[in-house]
């Protein structure tokens, strides 16, 4: 990549962007807008989250020795737990049942918040951890970066649900952290793989990434990659066996292959398919720039990984491993200033942003039609005023952005499911074209090698 020195322009604008004021008038507007979203979507100010009462009723069955893949006994627990909710199955392998019975000793609604604030603990080492790695040191942009994390709509959606994405995202996270920060030595290898099989107890959620986490593991050393990740199944199994011995693994598989799956219509089937076909020809042209470098395949994987879910089914809290290359272009195109990026890629990134942002309020503003279009945009735009603030974006881009954002919550109505999947999946092309910008600038045992970023731009 040919490189060239900033603008005299651009460097005026970094260093306007590290002065103490703008710092704080950044991470102030950040905090405030993630505090407030945290609030709304907690258990201290509503019911306890549908998907945390289904896994806490898996729990107690398990508990009373009664399989939790048993979906009669499993409703009538739900129902009696939240009467009125929908009657809906327990998907998770046995080994989340084992966590989730210990879960279920506590109160109902003392278990939903000790595990909501779990989550956000884990989220926030998981903003911490990945703040290192594309090079940040300075405590106040590290708690933007936290704050960033918590509004990211997948991420949030998890925490509203009370689903396990934050948890067990963060084994994959230090993990990758292990390998990038950490001389390959036996123990640091074994227990990279190791927590990255641990992460494999929500299959979907970053599966892609773990396959590329066990293989630079392996090449940096074969003996204690296989002993780590056999040692982390072995574990995995006899917690399930002991803890959860009536959830068994064939009734698992036997629960996920009657996996409820909504019939697409044919538009939205052919949108699904041109857009996957377009997703990987994204994905084959960023290839070549990936190859000898870990980073690049994991930023690859992480947006691959996001691309299958949305083809599948568009579940937000499943795209939370692409936190990993929606940070990173962040912090590229904030790093190197919107002087260096064509219009189109701006554009894109505005439109990715948006995405990221619409989902954020709509619990709240759902049965409220003038709220669900101004709640969303004025969070939207207190996020934009913080890179403003700062002088780190141009107030035309974050315009830009505020606009794309306004035009997917208006008019304010629900999307039905199609136009949602179909959301996410451009969501995941704009991450893919978006990536070749990326995926060579992390050869220094980071994400992204962010001092670097400021001094050079691409030509």
């Amino acid at each position: 990549m040919t490189v060239r020195p900033l603008a005299g322009a651009q460097a005026q604008a970094v260093a306007a962007a590290a002065t103490p004021w703008r710092q704080v008038g950044m991470v102030a507007l950040l905090a405030a807008t993630a505090t407030a979203s945290l609030f709304e979507a907690s258990v201290l100010t509503g019911p306890a989250p549908l998907d945390f009462t289904i896994k806490y009723a898996a729990g107690q069955l398990v508990d009373d020795g009664i399989s939790p893949y048993d979906t009669a006994k499993l409703v009538a627990a739900e129902q009696a737990l939240r009467p009125g909710m929908w009657d809906l199955p327990f998907f998770d392998p046995p080994p989340t049942a084992a966590g989730f019975r210990l879960v279920s000793q506590l109160p109902f609604k003392a278990g939903a918040a000790l595990w909501e604030f779990l989550s956000v603990a884990c989220l926030a080492v998981i903003g911490w951890l990945l703040a290192d790695l594309i090079g940040v040191h300075r405590r106040s942009t590290r708690l933007a970066i936290v704050s960033l994390l918590v509004l990211f709509s997948p991420v949030l959606h998890s925490i509203r649900l009370g689903q396990v994405e934050a948890v067990l995202l963060l084994p994959l996270v230090v993990a990758i952290w292990l390998c990038m920060r950490r001389p390959p030595t036996a123990l640091a290898v074994a227990c990279s793989s190791a927590l990255a099989v641990v992460s494999l107890c929500r299959p979907q959620l970053a599966y892609l990434p773990v396959a590329v986490v066990l293989a630079h593991c392996y090449r940096r050393h074969r003996p204690a990659t296989s002993l780590g990740a056999a040692a982390a199944a072995v574990t995995l199994m006899l917690v399930a066996r002991v803890v959860a011995p009536s959830a068994h693994w064939g009734e698992w598989l036997t629960a996920l292959r009657h996996y409820p799956v909504e019939s697409p219509s044919w538009l939205l089937r052919l949108v699904l398919l041109t857009g996957g076909m377009a997703g990987v020809a994204l994905a084959l042209r960023a290839a070549p720039a990936c190859r000898g470098s870990f980073q690049g395949w994991l930023l690859l994987a992480a947006s691959c990984n996001g691309l299958g879910a949305a083809v599948v089914r568009w579940n937000p809290q499943w795209h939370a491993v692409l936190v990993l290359p929606v940070l990173v272009l962040l912090a590229l195109f904030l790093g190197q200033g919107a002087q260096t990026w064509p219009r189109w890629d701006q554009a894109v990134l505005a439109l990715v942003v948006a995405i990221c942002l619409r989902y954020t309020w709509d619990e709240l503003t759902f049965y409220n039609g003038l709220l669900y279009a101004t709640v969303p945009l004025a969070m939207s735009a207190l996020v934009l005023a913080a890179a403003v603030v700062t002088r780190l974006a141009r107030a035309s881009w974050a315009a830009l952005t505020w606009v794309l954002t306004a035009a997917l919550v208006i008019p304010p109505i629900k999307p039905y499911p199609g136009l949602t999947q179909a959301n996410g999946l451009v969501f995941c092309l704009g991450v893919l074209w978006l990536l070749p910008r990326v995926v060579d600038t992390g050869r220094t045992g980071q994400l992204l090698d962010l001092a670097s970023v400021r001094k050079l731009r691409p030509a």
